[in-house]
């Protein structure tokens, strides 16, 4: 096979989310043969919106240029999207919980009269 390009749509995702999935096969100088998935979203009043962007190449799991197996690639892919989503959402909620931390440290200094007797 040589230079894949196709879409689909609508692909569900684990969650019941509609995704447009892009296959591209292309040949790197550096790395040899890849495919590079995108997969994008519909927008609330026209066209889509790209969500996520991940090239996987010969030989490093789910891809073999000899024989492609492209469901196999796209869900791969849903999955490395979610897993990225989910990962982002324990940094947010790890923020929050620093920042809230950080708050009740300023506001203990703000009571805090001077002295050395503890503050209850």
């Amino acid at each position: 096979m040589s230079g894949i390009s196709t879409r689909k749509f609508p692909v569900k995702g684990p969650y019941g989310d509609d995704f447009l999935v892009k296959l591209r096969e292309y040949t790197s100088p550096h790395r040899g043969y890849g495919i590079e998935v995108t997969l994008l979203v519909k927008r609330r009043w026209f066209g889509f919106r790209g969500v996520f962007r991940h090239s996987y190449y010969n030989g490093g799991g789910v891809y073999n240029r000899n024989a492609p197996k492209l469901v196999s690639i796209a869900r791969e892919a849903i999955g490395d999207y979610e897993e990225s989503v989910a990962l982002e959402c324990d940094r947010a909620i790890q923020r929050v919980k620093e920042a809230e931390e950080r708050l009740g440290e300023l506001l203990y200094f703000e009571k805090w009269d001077g002295s050395w007797k503890k503050i209850a």
